[in-house]
C-alpha cells in the first residue's frame, strides 16, 4: 500500500521554502498489507507468513520453521499429508483464507484518514519553525499516519494473540520531485 503526500506551493509552510516541492510515500513492508487492510477474495495464500502469524499464535507447525523456503514448506505439507500425519497450523489457515477470502481490517485507510483529520492539530502540536526543513516535517507527518495504522492493526488484528505484532510498516522515504 502507498500514500503519496503532496505539499504545493501556498499558504502552508510550502511558502516559506519555495523550492522545496516535496512528495512523501508511505508504504508497507509487508506484500499481503493491503490483502489485510482491504479484504479479499478466496485464494492460496504464501505459506510463509502463515507460519510467522500462526507461530505468534502459538499453533502447532510441526516442522515448518519460519526460515525454509515457500517450496520448502509446500512440500513439507505435502509429505505430513501423504503419511496421514496431522498438518500444521500454517496449512488450516491458508486452506481457511482459500475458502473464505479475508475480512477487510482498514488498518491503514481509516489511520490516513485520522492523519489528514487530525494533520493541523498534529503540526501545530510538534513546534516547527521557520527553519525546520519541509521535507522533515513531511517525513515526520509521514511516519505519524505509519504509527496510526500500526496501532490500528495491532488493536484488530491480535486481539487473539499476545499482542506482540512484528511492526509491517516501514519509515517514510522522502523524495524531491
Amino acid at each position: 500500500m502507498t500514500v503519496d503526500v503532496d505539499f504545493h506551493h501556498g499558504d502552508t509552510i510550502d511558502a516559506v521554502f519555495p523550492e522545496a516541492d516535496v512528495r512523501v510515500q508511505v508504504g508497507f513492508a509487508a506484500p499481503y498489507a493491503a490483502a489485510v487492510n482491504y479484504g479479499s477474495d478466496p485464494h492460496w495464500p504464501p505459506l510463509t507468513p502463515m507460519v510467522r502469524w500462526t507461530n505468534k499464535l502459538g499453533w502447532e507447525n510441526y516442522d515448518l520453521q519460519e526460515a525454509d523456503s515457500e517450496d520448502a514448506l509446500w512440500q513439507k505439507v505435502d509429505n505430513r499429508r501423504a503419511a496421514g500425519d496431522p498438518l500444521p497450523g500454517a496449512y488450516h489457515l491458508a486452506a481457511h483464507i482459500a475458502e473464505n477470502g479475508t475480512k477487510p481490517m482498514l488498518y491503514a485507510s481509516d489511520a490516513f484518514i485520522e492523519a489528514s483529520q487530525r494533520g493541523e492539530k498534529w503540526l501545530e502540536g510538534r513546534g516547527y519553525d521557520a527553519e525546520t526543513p519541509v521535507v522533515e516535517i513531511a517525513r515526520d507527518f509521514a511516519n505519524w499516519s505509519l504509527e496510526l495504522a500500526n496501532d490500528n492493526l495491532v488493536s484488530r488484528v491480535s486481539a487473539a494473540s499476545d499482542g506482540n505484532l512484528q511492526r509491517s510498516a516501514f519509515p517514510a522515504k522522502v523524495i524531491a520531485k
